[in-house]
């Protein structure tokens, strides 16, 4: 098992770790810019485990000083592809690794959450699947992570995204490096190679992203001392400009959700949106990693559903939809209209998009991916 100290800053991946327990099918989202960028992981739930509340991205980006220049630099980089795997989508993610066994050379384990004491858990179905796909073989030679979320299971309701918790946990230094230590200890316990902070909606709150930044500092040395690998997620509005972070460290921006909850139908991505945090990245002092999701939405008038790549292919099977690419950001897109009379457009990622996006970003010099998800 390779173990390294990677860090991946991520664009929303929470969204379907409570699906077992909250029923939900959708997906975290924030608002960039204009047509606005919902952001967080594409899982199979309704509002992706953080809701579906928009958010402004746009930055003022402050003009290069000694204190706060853009790393132009060019860094080397290792060619790299790590593939998220949900537990309640099991078979297609046993499948898909089968075929593309040398494809991925990392696997997050999505995720680890927390109960109504803010303790943190690995879900029984997670460990199961994950010494399943180890007995099969689907973690020989891979970095396997453990993916921990801020979401919290609570009496009478769940709270997906909690800053409130994350102040309880990191709030200061004292509890930061105890979390720090508690984590750590986590993923060595479950057999893990690396520890992966998906920490999601801080959105402009100053003085968390202070302690957050903190905490990762800690939790750099804590899993480089306990040979784990490591990453942090960020969303496309981290305040990557703003704050001293800290080098050595693999940030994943999470670039998907262009389009969704509260816009007008769209791709999840486009070249000039994707170039956008190829440029905001490459302020970061380390490594910095390009998350991409495939799968769409559904808009019918205000309403909007989020769903995989297999569930857009059903819809077109079951409406003999005709599916036409977007020359432009290389979705595909098809109408229908349903039982009721009412109009749907379907925007979503296949793998051919999926390629189009990475060679957008490769040949702006980038060669480590992450895929939301099996």
């Amino acid at each position: 098992m390779r173990k390294r100290i990677r860090i991946i800053l991520m664009l929303g991946l929470t969204a379907g770790l409570l699906a077992a327990c909250t029923g939900r099918t959708g997906d975290t989202h924030i608002t960039i810019e204009e047509p606005g960028v919902v952001s967080g992981d594409e899982g199979d739930q309704a509002s992706d485990g953080s809701g579906s509340s928009e958010e402004s991205v746009t930055e003022d980006e402050p003009a290069a000083s000694a204190d706060n220049e853009v790393n132009t630099a060019p860094k080397e980089e290792e060619p790299s592809e790590l593939a998220w795997i949900a537990y309640w989508d099991q078979d297609k993610a046993m499948d898909v690794l089968k075929e593309n066994t040398g494809r991925y050379d990392s696997i997050g384990m999505f995720a680890a959450y927390y109960d109504q004491h803010a303790e943190v858990f690995i879900p029984e179905e997670t460990v199961k699947f994950s010494e399943e796909l180890k007995a099969n073989g689907m973690f020989e030679d891979k970095t396997v992570f453990l993916t921990v979320v801020n979401d919290q299971i609570a009496e009478g309701a769940n709270k997906l995204k909690d800053t409130d918790l994350l102040y309880e946990l990191i709030g200061t230094e004292e509890d930061a490096q105890a979390h720090a230590q508690t984590l750590i200890k986590l993923a060595t316990d479950g057999g893990y190679d690396g520890l992966e902070i998906d920490y999601e909606a801080i959105r402009d709150d100053a003085r968390l992203w202070d302690q957050f930044i903190s905490f990762i500092k800690i939790l750099k040395t804590g899993t480089q001392e306990a040979g784990l690998a490591f990453r942090v997620l960020l969303e496309p509005s981290a305040p990557v400009a703003d704050f001293d972070w800290p080098d050595d460290i693999e940030y994943v921006m999470m670039c998907y959700n262009l389009y969704g909850y509260g816009t007008e139908p769209g791709p999840k991505a486009e070249p000039e949106f994707l170039k956008e945090m190829v440029t905001r990245m490459e302020r970061l002092p380390g490594t910095v990693n390009f998350a991409l999701a495939n799968g769409g939405f559904d808009f019918a008038g205000e309403n909007v559903a989020q769903l995989t790549q297999a569930q857009c292919e059903e819809l077109i099977a079951q409406y003999n939809a005709e599916p036409v690419r977007d020359e432009n950001s290389s979705d595909m897109v098809f109408t229908y209209t349903d039982e009721e009379n009412v109009a749907h457009e379907v925007w979503y990622a296949d793998d051919q998009t999926i390629d189009a996006w990475k060679q957008i970003i490769t040949e702006a010099g980038h060669k480590r991916f992450s895929i939301w998800r099996l």
